[in-house]
């Protein structure tokens, strides 16, 4: 959807897009950062050699000259593997001139399999691989071969982005160690002292703040720590050579600046002021009322695009309070999605009972959330063994020799959604006897909590694909180490065996019922609690046009033009 239909603004568009962040990025290091507004940031500064499309929802060539040639081979072990056979564009160039060629892409896969980096969630999808290929006699040529059937395998073999080798790697000290090497050494070895000094050299500050370089068509020109970020489209970027680029290839403004506001009654204030052109993910009510704005100096167009998210609370299932499903699902009852629905998102929402976003045809429409129900959520509460045995109003239970009172905290970033969300389950749980404490706190720091298992109970949005869902990174047991995905730390067998069906499955009807079967698991044993799946909301200045649409953040600031 293109923004097309307001009346021009008084301001007109200086080739400058001002938008607002409600948080600092974690870090602008795509393999490492965990935050949505790295996200936002980092596909202007790195390319991939593929993207989805936000017009056509398609997988289309960004650093590659056309889509990769795919068939099924027998290798030379005498397993059946598949193979992807790709080329990347002659334009394409980093910041010192020199081209993107295939030992880039061979680092970037060999730079996230290394033992001690922060974040291993790549690593989950690149085992997958077997082998990749650099053509000798043309070294823009690559063969990626990988195992059996996985579902996603062109997006992940042609989806992250790529880093430059002379830039993040400047002495050489992945050199050595082959890609096949690098993906068969067990995650907790004694590795060699290079693959040591590169994970402490790529975990640190130095590359992920201060050094930043890729083949996006901005670079990282200013960073004031929580209050601005600057982007400045680069002289001569190869991508404008390119006729009927991926949407993602474009770069109209000539700047771009993410102001970082936490407070979003400020962002708004700023944005009627003329201070800001773009502010999104509003709080449903203030939206309501920016309906009712009206404005001759700085006026605003508002849209709500469906956007690929839900909001869930995820239960740290290792906590002795949470570890039985009977008990989860009290809590699920303890929730009226009805009333967040209505009251909270204004009816720009519709609930889920699943990580499967509700647009997908095998989302599993005839589960139903939980009922509200107080009386229910006692019952279970009492077959999984909660009382108040020493009547200080407080359920407790004896679990393995030890008393446990039902206290818990629920970790919410400073939103006032989240914190409404929360508020609403600590309200009805007090009437069971289950006692909630909100922990307000940043979006990083509340991230860090969960990521590191130190939390009870959290308030999150998570991001589905535009692809096919693979649950393997957030939902296998393989994925519950520090590092992982897993972050409600929730084992199951029967889970495990479905996805690895599900990863793998030929036919389409197969893994639409496998999938089904993976949400059924979710539901009876809920380590989560899964809420709605919000529109977008966003206002911005009535003065240019952007590109929105359902892909996060739902607008794309590379678009921005003037009316």
């Amino acid at each position: 959807m293109v923004s097309c239909s307001n009346p021009k603004g008084s301001e007109e568009f200086n080739g400058q897009v001002r938008i607002r962040l409600d948080q600092d990025p974690d870090r602008l290091n795509p393999i490492l950062s965990a935050t949505a507004s790295a996200a936002q940031i980092e596909p202007w500064l790195f390319n991939s050699l593929q993207t989805y499309d936000p017009i056509t929802m398609e997988m289309s060539p960004v650093l590659l000259e056309a889509a990769p040639e795919i068939k099924k081979i027998i290798n030379a072990s005498g397993e059946e593997v598949t193979q992807l056979d790709f080329r990347i564009r002659k334009e394409a160039r980093w910041d010192n001139g020199d081209p993107v060629t295939g030992h880039d892409y061979l680092f970037t896969m060999k730079a996230c399999l290394v033992p001690g980096i922060d974040n291993s969630s790549w690593s989950s999808f690149i085992t997958q691989f077997t082998s990749i290929l650099v053509d000798p006699n043309d070294d823009r040529r690559i063969t990626v071969q990988a195992k059996g059937a996985y579902m996603q395998i062109e997006e992940i073999v042609t989806g992250f982005p790529v880093y430059p080798e002379y830039f993040y790697d400047p002495n050489g000290l992945l050199k050595e160690n082959t890609f096949e090497y690098l993906l068969n050494v067990a995650k907790d070895s004694v590795v060699d002292q290079n693959l040591q000094a590169f994970a402490k050299m790529f975990n640190s500050t130095d590359f992920s703040r201060d050094k930043v370089s890729g083949s996006g068509a901005y670079e990282l020109v200013e960073w004031k720590s929580q209050q601005s970020i600057l982007l400045q489209r680069k002289a001569d970027w190869w991508g404008t050579d390119i006729s009927q680029p991926n949407t993602m290839l474009r770069a109209d403004p000539k700047e771009i600046i993410y102001y970082i506001i936490a407070d979003e009654q400020t962002a708004l204030t700023s944005l009627k002021d003329g201070a800001l052109d773009l502010v999104s993910d509003l709080t449903p009510s203030l939206f309501q009322e920016l309906k009712e704005y009206k404005s001759s100096a700085h006026p605003l167009q508002l849209h709500s695009p469906a956007i690929l998210q839900y909001l869930y609370i995820a239960c740290n299932t290792e906590r002795p309070a949470l570890s039985d499903a009977f008990t989860r699902r009290a809590l699920a009852h303890l929730i009226d999605i009805d009333l967040l629905v209505e009251e909270l998102f204004y009816n720009e929402a519709q609930p889920v009972v699943s990580p499967i976003h509700p647009s997908k045809q095998y989302y599993a429409k005839d589960l139903k959330p939980y009922a509200y129900s107080i009386e229910m959520a006692k019952n279970l509460l009492a077959e999984a063994g909660w009382g108040d045995q020493n009547q200080d109003g407080i359920l407790d239970r004896t679990k393995n020799g030890s008393r446990v009172d039902f206290r818990l905290n629920i970790n919410t970033t400073r939103s006032q959604l989240g914190q409404d969300v929360a508020t609403l389950l600590k309200q009805s749980a007090a009437q069971v006897g289950v006692s909630i404490e909100l922990v307000s706190m940043d979006t990083r720091a509340m991230l860090q909590e969960v990521r590191s298992g130190n939390y009870d109970m959290a308030c999150l949005a998570a991001r589905p694909p535009a692809g096919d869902f693979d649950p393997y990174p957030n939902w296998h047991s393989a994925s519950r180490s520090a590092n992982g995905n897993n972050t409600c730390n929730y084992a199951n067998e029967e889970l495990d065996r479905t996805i690895e069906a599900i990863r793998t499955a030929s036919d389409g009807d197969a893994r639409a019922k496998l999938y089904h079967r993976f949400q059924e698991i979710l539901h009876e044993e809920q380590p989560a609690l899964f809420l709605v799946a919000p529109s977008n909301r966003i206002a911005m200045n009535a003065a240019f046009q952007i590109i929105t649409g359902s892909l996060k953040p739902g607008y794309f600031e590379n678009t921005a033009i003037p009316f």
